[in-house]
């Protein structure tokens, strides 16, 4: 990236800052028994039937697997987190998903666990016998209101990265108040560490796009007698090229250039001449040729996966990505 392009740069969207939704164990008891194998040992007994403590794992996995993929940018992990972008247009949807398929799905399952507590389904009568006989005496099951305790907060976002900021601040900030010359030193430190966790986290955003960019080409020359197949790969780049302007990553490195070669290779599919055209400009663009339009997105997708690396999150997340 030259200094130019960094100059340019208008990074712009909400950091997601915090994920939380309720968990089973909220409807676990945990107890310790008398009963000796090594030491005393700590039991858990389900306190409602095991379909309910399914719905759990299921909305969590619905949170974190297809809400948020489906509308944010991967960055790289920090101090051992997941972060994600999410660009300005996509915070609404965000918020409408999350309040459809996650909070009102908890008010569901809420409402049925209640409906469950006060009713006597054999299994609840057994442990609640279980129970009596343990304790020696009833025991009343109760859990706090699951739609309260789903949580998506989001920061605003922006190219001095203020959230890294403040983190690392937070970690100089004994050091920097000791000496007028070490807080200097220290100071330059922590400026240095911010810029280069600026670049990282831009260029990781960038190379998620580069990624779907590859996906759509390999999924477009898979199939292509399917008309459907093209238009819709067609919608999927240019929802791909949104994003990127929305984020201010549209310039970073030659982004606009890849976006725009893939959108014109799958409106040309049913012209050759416009599609030979079309070729020779990903031919152009990334340095590499082919003896049919296969071999060369093949090259092209190598040379775009050896510009951005999959971790295993990308990976994983990649079919999301692309819906």
């Amino acid at each position: 990236m030259t200094e130019k392009n960094r100059d340019i740069l208008a990074v712009k969207g909400f950091l997601i800052t915090r994920v939380t939704t309720p968990s089973e164990h909220l409807c676990i008891s945990r107890f310790k028994d008398k009963e000796i194998i090594v030491d005393e040992i700590t039991k858990e007994l389900e306190q409602i039937d095991a379909q309910l403590i399914n719905r759990f794992s299921c909305i969590r996995t619905r949170a974190y697997q297809k809400i948020i993929p489906s509308h944010a940018i991967p960055l790289q992990k920090y101090n051992g987190r997941a972060l994600y972008l999410v660009p300005m247009d996509e915070v609404i949807p965000l918020r409408e998903d999350w309040e459809k398929e996650i909070v009102e799905e908890l008010r569901k399952l809420d409402q049925e666990i209640r409906v469950y507590l006060r009713s006597n389904a054999e299994r609840l009568v057994k442990v609640r016998k279980y129970f009596k006989q343990k304790f020696g005496k009833e025991i009343t099951f109760d859990i706090p209101p699951l739609a309260e305790r789903a949580k998506l907060d989001l920061t605003p976002f922006n190219i001095d990265f203020q959230v890294w900021r403040d983190y690392l601040e937070e970690q100089h900030r004994q050091q920097v108040i000791e000496l007028t010359q070490k807080r200097r030193e220290m100071i330059d430190e922590l400026e240095r560490e911010i810029e280069e966790e600026k670049q990282r986290q831009i260029e990781a955003a960038a190379n998620a796009i580069k990624d779907q960019v590859a996906q759509a080409l390999g999924e477009l020359v898979a199939d292509i007698s399917k008309k459907t197949k093209q238009e819709k790969l067609t919608e999927n780049l240019k929802k791909i090229r949104r994003r990127a302007q929305s984020l201010g990553l549209i310039h970073v490195g030659d982004l606009d250039k890849l976006l725009s070669v893939g959108i014109e290779i799958c409106e040309s599919y049913q012209d050759n001449a416009k599609l030979d055209i079309a070729t020779r400009h990903l031919s152009d663009l990334l340095k590499v040729s082919g003896t049919s339009l296969a071999e060369t997105i093949s090259k092209a997708q190598k040379k775009l996966r050896e510009e951005a690396p999959e971790s295993p999150r990308l990976k994983k997340l990649k079919a999301e990505l692309i819906a």
